[in-house]
């Protein structure tokens, strides 16, 4: 079964003229993917409280259904206040697709000296742990903000996971898995653990975010 996925990131939604980029890239990608089963919003969503009913408002007229993440400019009380069916809380979820399952996660680190990196905390990395057991046997794919693991890239390094060494420790546990995150114009990594080595991001499975990913084969070339 293949599921096609709308996946945006970092619309940064502050004004009239961000707000009508935001509009206009859901209008196009829902033109020429109108097959799509389902849209995520991978973080950083808005740069003020004020513009998540904007946010809102442009997700809920595409008739899909949406999952959000946050990123490091997020307001996670805003979010859930305005995103109709969202429970306040982590923004963590895992959505089912046969045996294709993708789990999102919520990277935003609210303590002000350590922005604009992510991290997950204790409660949010024994969450992904319990999705992750509940998946057994299924094909993942991660979907976070903040990347786990440097990427030699200077501009997105600095701003990583915090705890990423905590959640690769978590994913070797699983042979292989596809680790989707957008930070940076997009990366697309496979990770794998073959004969007890650490799972770590090989830089030849970078893929570019502007692109559409096919959820049911995560591993594929994005369509």
């Amino acid at each position: 079964m293949a599921v096609k996925l709308l996946i945006f990131s970092d619309p940064h939604l502050v004004g009239q003229q961000s707000d009508a980029r935001f509009a206009a890239c859901l209008s196009q990608a829902l033109e020429r993917h109108g097959d799509a089963a389902h849209i995520l919003v991978a973080g950083d969503l808005c740069e003020e409280p004020g513009a998540y009913p904007l946010l809102a408002e442009h997700l809920v007229a595409t008739g899909l259904p949406v999952t959000c993440l946050m990123g490091n400019v997020d307001d996670r009380a805003a979010f859930a206040a305005a995103m109709p069916g969202v429970t306040p809380g982590f923004q963590q979820a895992t959505l089912s697709f046969g045996r294709h399952l993708v789990i999102t996660l919520d990277t935003l680190d609210e303590d002000p000296s350590a922005a604009p990196s992510g991290v997950l905390c204790d409660a949010r990395l024994s969450d992904l742990e319990a999705r992750l057991k509940a998946a057994e046997g299924q094909i993942i794919t991660l979907v976070m903000h903040h990347p786990p693991a440097p990427f030699g890239m200077p501009f997105v390094d600095p701003i990583g996971l915090r705890t990423g060494s905590e959640v690769l420790r978590l994913l070797e546990r699983w042979a292989t898995m596809t680790v989707f995150v957008p930070a940076g114009g997009g990366v697309g990594t496979r990770l794998r653990r073959n004969s007890g080595r650490s799972a770590r991001p090989s830089r030849s499975d970078r893929r570019p975010m502007s692109r559409i990913s096919v959820c049911a084969r995560p591993n594929a070339k994005s369509a």
